[in-house]
């Protein structure tokens, strides 16, 4: 089997992926035809395929119950077209993120998700898993940003979604069911996404306040206004300790001069960091965007009229003593992150039981990311709910011979 793996592409390990705890080939097809080839072959050979990008995203996806064989797009890498005029950029699904930012950016444009520059994310891998950056408070979630893919489907067909030009995007939208299906629906060959201007001024802002509850007041003062910020987030290393909240504006120099001087009275105390400063600032927070393969990551999305609520109950449930490191609250996405310690997987996974027990009433919802031990542990996802039998409905019919590795997805998808 490995000769005859090796003669389409590069072949290595992957761990950490599969419930029994088995290394899974991993394999790196040289392009397309190699990875069309490849599929052919597993499904004659009824062997199932767990489909990954760069793998920076497995950690919060659930340890997969029956697969064969990993395959990789990274080696199926380029930009295939960039249209700085229409604001648009095209690439092959293996192609790094950080890639297609830097082209962007030589455009004159933005590109979302923002993820960390530390992250190896490859353009199919953060579609795949639904991946959103420090920017989605500006410009929404990755399926937000994109207009078209090309898919390579269980039965060895290439099909086609949406478009790459904003004005020509017809038919079914299928590119954004593929977005977020962690790869039981399709391997992504392709994907066109969305670019916004560049900012030309970036103020990141500091204010510093007692705690988590009284940053949320500030930054509900915030929310109250016309401003449209980058990032308004909290952040803090538990539920009495002091809270730093951070206050990003970017765009044309006299648009955010103008947003500055409407700022609240308490905003006087706040540290402005400006331009290059700010960007640095910008930087620094990005990175500091949790990562499950350092520490498990807990992430409960809310409402937003419901976070202060959410927040005290989950302050509640830490109690002392828990495995809590850091906490990131974002009030007008209704998302909370805790950071805590992957060494006490079982603690780690007694309180998002407690989470998801003490938040239901309030509409919340319960994520956890981290190592293999802890995913052995918890389901990554929260329940699901009516939609269930509609997600397997559509995977089967997507893929009714289960090709692809099931499992790791919500509802055990």
């Amino acid at each position: 089997m490995t000769a005859a793996l090796e003669a389409l592409g590069e072949v290595t390990e992957l761990r950490g992926a599969v419930r029994s705890g088995a290394a899974l080939p991993l394999v790196a097809p040289r392009d397309e035809d190699a990875l069309v080839e490849l599929v052919r072959r597993a499904r004659g050979d009824g062997k199932r395929v767990l489909p990954v990008g760069n793998g920076t995203s497995l950690s919060f996806t659930n340890l997969a119950t029956d697969a064969d064989l990993a395959v990789t797009t990274r080696a199926i890498s380029g930009i295939v077209a960039h249209e700085p005029d229409d604001g648009t950029i095209t690439a092959l699904a293996g192609t790094p993120l950080r890639e297609l930012r830097a082209k962007a950016l030589a455009g004159g444009h933005h590109l979302s998700p923002e993820l960390p520059a530390s992250c190896d994310a490859t353009l199919g891998g953060a579609v795949a898993a639904g991946r959103s950056g420090v920017d989605r408070l500006r410009f929404g979630p990755m399926r937000n940003q994109l207009l078209g893919t090309r898919a390579l489907l269980a039965d060895g067909t290439i099909t086609k979604s949406g478009g790459r030009l904003v004005k020509n995007v017809t038919g079914f939208d299928l590119h954004r069911l593929y977005c977020g299906s962690h790869g039981s629906l399709c391997i992504l060959l392709e994907a066109s996404l969305r670019l916004y201007p560049a900012p030309e001024a970036v103020r990141h802002l500091v204010l510093d306040a007692r705690d988590v509850r009284e940053a949320l007041r500030l930054a509900h003062e915030v929310r109250a206004t016309q401003l449209a910020p980058w990032i308004l987030a909290i952040d803090a290393d538990g539920p009495d300790r002091p809270a730093h909240l951070h206050l990003e504006l970017a765009g044309r120099e006299a648009v955010v001069e103008h947003e500055l001087s409407t700022l609240p009275a308490a905003w006087r105390a706040a540290q402005i960091a400006r331009d290059d400063a700010a960007r640095e600032e910008h930087a620094h927070y990005a990175d500091g965007e949790g990562d499950a393969r350092r520490a498990a990551i807990v992430r409960v999305a809310s409402r937003p009229s419901r976070i202060d609520e959410v927040w005290a109950r989950c302050a509640a449930l830490l109690g002392a003593g828990s495995p809590l490191h850091f906490v990131r609250v974002q009030p007008a996405l209704a998302m909370l992150e805790l950071r805590l310690d992957p060494n006490e997987p079982q603690r780690v996974a007694d309180l998002v039981r407690d989470l998801r027990s003490g938040l239901r009433d309030l509409g919340s919802r319960v994520a956890v990311g981290g190592d293999a031990r802890l995913r052995r542990l918890t389901n990554c996802f929260d329940e699901v709910g009516p939609s269930l039998a509609w997600m397997r409905a559509l995977r089967d019919r997507f893929d009714p011979h289960g090709l692809f590795a099931s499992g790791r997805g919500a509802g055990g998808l």
